[in-house]
């Protein structure tokens, strides 16, 4: 029998009093689902940077933005296609 034991990073609660510009980001994080809360979003955005988050929300804004344009046209949409209509409509990147 194996015993398989995971540590988890320790972590602690503290407050932080944050400018509105980074909390915009913070719920822009959240809405473009980039992170599920603002602790998970704070997290992220002191690993990866300010400007490393800015690059991925400018991207989904950009996406959502694109999507909007393609519903005004009356394009229809299958579950799973929205991708390759992005790709043959523009040069938006598909991750």
């Amino acid at each position: 029998m194996f015993m398989v034991f995971i540590l988890k990073e320790r972590s602690a609660v503290i407050s932080v009093r944050l400018l509105a510009r980074y909390l915009e980001i913070i719920e822009k994080m959240i809405k473009y689902n980039i992170a599920s809360n603002r602790s998970e979003a704070l997290i992220i955005l002191i690993e990866k940077g300010l400007d490393s988050v800015l690059e991925e929300i400018e991207f989904w804004e950009n996406v959502y933005r694109r999507v909007e344009e393609l519903k005004r046209e009356g394009k229809f949409f299958e579950h799973g296609k929205l991708y390759k209509l992005l790709e043959k409509e523009s040069s938006i990147r598909v991750i």
